[in-house]
């Protein structure tokens, strides 16, 4: 299974093993401090209550995709 994700993913944190996945796991390991957490939960709070309201408002139409990944000029 790691094979093959490993063709679509590439050799990230998730798919490699050994001292690559040592390396990758300091290099990562900094944006996953609490400090780092702590002052980005204002930020995803804000765009998941935007996202909640766009769904709400595309609940009563008929079935529009929306991008969950869509930047707004306030998550920039």
């Amino acid at each position: 299974t790691y094979d093959l994700l490993g063709e679509v993913v590439g050799n990230g944190l998730v798919t490699s093993s050994g001292k690559l996945w040592l390396q990758q796991r300091k290099l990562c390991s900094p944006f996953f401090h609490f400090q780092a957490l702590n002052s980005a939960a204002p930020v995803i709070a804000d765009e998941a209550t935007k996202m909640l309201a766009r769904l709400q408002v595309s609940a009563g139409q008929d079935l529009v995709p929306q991008d969950v990944f869509a930047r707004t000029a306030s998550a920039i």
